[in-house]
């Protein structure tokens, strides 16, 4: 009996004295991985974020590219009829939004609706104002026009776009 006392006695204290140490090496290595996590995050938002701000910056310029006077001034109005300016008008937007398409990966969906919503009543403005003309009238017909019935409206939604695309954007300063 003594020698199992004996043993007890031994044994306890390097039982307890493991169960300390295997709790502090626990909490040691989920300390570790907490950092590790950590650090990935802080590295994966340094490259995020400069990616994010360029698609917003892209989208805020693709917005801009596509109100009338600023499709205009890339263009030729005179040399055209309005037939003609309706389908080039209606390809530049196609293609500068083909062009940014994938910018929808680094904003909110919230966000990217909007872009779209803006695109399609660019277009839908364009093919409205294209309506109120004969196709074969020239091209500055078109052209005033769009930019006449632009300029009266109150909130364009390019401008709505634009308005929500900078104030999402500030969330990341």
């Amino acid at each position: 009996m003594k020698n199992a006392l004996d043993l007890l006695y031994i044994l306890l204290p390097a039982l307890m004295v493991l169960i300390a140490s295997a709790y502090t090496l626990r909490a040691m290595l989920k300390n570790e991985q907490k950092k590790r996590t950590l650090d990935l995050a802080l590295k994966n938002q340094q490259i995020v974020t400069p990616i994010r701000l360029q698609a917003y910056e892209r989208l805020v310029l693709f917005m801009e590219r596509i109100t009338p006077a600023n499709l205009l001034m890339r263009m030729n109005p005179r040399n055209h009829t309005v037939h003609q300016l309706q389908r080039q008008l209606l390809q530049a937007i196609r293609s500068e939004f083909d062009h940014n398409l994938t910018q929808q990966l680094y904003i909110s969906p919230k966000a990217w609706s909007l872009v779209k919503t803006a695109r399609e009543q660019q277009t839908q403005f364009i093919n409205r104002q294209t309506a109120k003309l004969k196709p074969g009238d020239n091209g500055m017909k078109l052209s005033t026009l769009l930019i006449e019935e632009f300029m009266a409206q109150e909130n364009s939604p390019t401008q709505i776009a634009i308005d929500f695309l900078r104030k999402e954007m500030r969330q990341y300063f």
